[in-house]
This record gives C-alpha cells, sequence and structure tokens, in this order.
C-alpha cells in the first residue's frame, strides 16, 4: 500500500458527504465497498495522469458520487478535497513524505459516527456532579442537533443534496 494510498483512504474517511452517501446506503446495499473502491481509483487517477489540477480530480469526485451514490455535492467539498489530494500528491512526489505523515495524524475521522462518552464519577463533589450533569444535557442537545441536521433525505427527484455543516 503506497503512501497516496493512504493520504486518498484518509481524507476519505474524513470526507462527511461520502461517509453520510455510505452511511444512508445510497449506493446500495455494496456502498461500503464502493467507496474503497472509489479509494483505488482516485489514487490510480493521479498515477495515470501528468499534474493534476484539484479541478480534475474534483470534477472526476463529482461523477463518482453522482454516479455510484446518485448524489450532489454543493457544500464546496469536492474542491477541498481536490486541492488536498493535489498537495499532498505534490509533497510526497517532492520526497515530503515526513510532512505527510504528520499531517495524517491529525485527521480523526468523520463526525458522522458520534461515540459515546463515558463519565467516572468517583471522588466527585455535588458541584461537579451539577457541572457534569449541565454538560451531559448540553451534550445531548447537540446530538440532537446534528442528528437533525445530519438526515439527507431525497426530494421528489431522488436526489439527496448534501449541504455543508457548521463546525463545532
Amino acid at each position: 500500500m503506497s503512501l497516496f494510498f493512504t493520504v486518498v483512504e484518509t481524507l476519505f474517511n474524513n470526507w462527511t458527504a461520502l461517509q453520510l452517501a455510505v452511511e444512508h446506503q445510497l449506493g446500495g446495499t455494496q456502498s461500503k465497498e464502493i467507496a474503497k473502491w472509489m479509494v483505488t481509483v482516485v489514487e490510480n487517477f493521479f498515477k495515470e495522469n501528468d499534474n493534476v489540477l484539484a479541478q480534475e480530480i474534483a470534477e472526476y469526485m463529482e461523477d463518482l458520487m453522482n454516479n455510484e451514490f446518485n448524489t450532489l455535492c454543493e457544500d464546496g467539498s469536492l474542491e477541498e478535497m481536490g486541492e488536498s489530494l493535489c498537495k499532498y500528491f505534490q509533497l510526497i512526489k517532492d520526497g515530503n513524505e515526513a510532512e505527510v505523515i504528520l499531517e495524517l495524524k491529525k485527521f480523526k475521522g468523520s463526525s458522522v459516527h458520534l461515540s459515546k462518552t463515558t463519565t467516572n464519577h468517583d471522588n466527585s463533589t455535588l458541584n461537579e456532579e451539577n457541572d457534569l450533569e449541565g454538560s451531559l444535557q448540553n451534550h445531548r442537545e447537540d446530538l440532537d442537533t446534528i442528528r437533525k441536521s445530519t438526515r439527507s433525505e431525497p426530494d421528489e427527484d431522488g436526489w439527496v443534496t448534501v449541504t455543508k455543516g457548521k463546525k463545532p
């Protein structure tokens, strides 16, 4: 597995539009396999073409999302992905693998899959418990807002529009 394959895989795992399409099985029951296949074809696109521009790869990924998931991305993420892929490809081509590896470590995965938080109540005071309860209530409200905002329902034509979400 090449470093650039790892770059593409990491970026795709952090791309909310793709993760939503997979989670909602917009590509059918094979959505996860399609997303894995997309990593390979995007990597090959760079290997088979010289001097790939961000716009070219963004248009290629737009076609993939449309054809494979019946999804249009109008949130600017395609352009952002194109710029990131070109940046990392060039860094690797220039021999800056260490810099790429350091930057990849900053990625944590898509926020689509929310994890459950656990708390330790040992040796806590009443004030700390009250603060914790308030914090948990805020967390629950945030989760409800996120759940409502991440529902992508197809419109009457069967298309799903993925919109840009707010950063926390």
